[in-house]
């Protein structure tokens, strides 16, 4: 999204009670909730836990803009608040089950855009379940860091702004996602 109209939007939230405030959340939700919630999904790897998150990362946003940095990047920011979201829901639920996405209990049209990806490539759809089981082995904490590297095609330095980590924690969560990966595959194929 341009960064000007952004700011625009981050602008007309932090004015509550006029119609520019109403309008400028339905902006930036219209703008982000795909984003938020295809991260939400692939960090909780449930639908309904995805749209629990997706919920309060948009609760946390209304109660937050104003502390909004406006030099930073708002996708940045959003990422941020979605992912904690996200991971909370995982350790309230204190699940590590499998990561599968049941798309018959696809949740109304207000998101979902992996539904598209799963209806018309079947090929692609058996690899998609693939790589969600794949992610259930690994802790909320490595998957954050795999979803969005390289499911969100986020750089070390993006992820680690993310995150408020160093690149250097990054790279290490990678690496022991890495070889958690590694294990479960050679384990699979035995």
């Amino acid at each position: 999204m341009d960064e000007s109209l952004d700011l625009k939007i981050v602008r007309l939230c932090r004015i509550p009670g006029t119609s520019g405030f109403e309008e400028g959340f339905r902006l930036l939700y219209d703008a982000y909730k795909d984003l938020v919630y295809r991260v939400s999904l692939r960090i909780t790897c449930n639908s309904a836990d995805a749209l629990d998150a997706a919920q309060e990362t948009f609760i946390l946003i209304y109660k937050n803009i104003n502390n909004f940095n406006l030099k930073s990047k708002l996708s940045s920011w959003l990422y941020r608040i979605a992912v904690n979201s996200a991971i909370d829901i995982c350790r309230r639920r204190k699940r590590k089950e499998s990561c599968f996405v049941d798309i018959s209990d696809e949740p109304s049209a207000l998101f979902f855009e992996e539904r598209f990806l799963f209806e018309s490539d079947e090929p692609r759809r058996e690899g998609l379940f693939d790589f969600q089981k794949i992610l259930s082995v690994l802790s909320p904490k490595l998957r954050v860091v795999v979803v969005l590297r390289y499911l969100e095609n986020l750089s070390y330095g993006e992820v680690a702004e993310m995150l408020n980590l160093p690149v250097g924690t990054v790279k290490s969560r990678l690496s022991r996602a890495h070889l958690a990966i590694g294990s479960f595959l050679k384990r699979k194929h035995v």
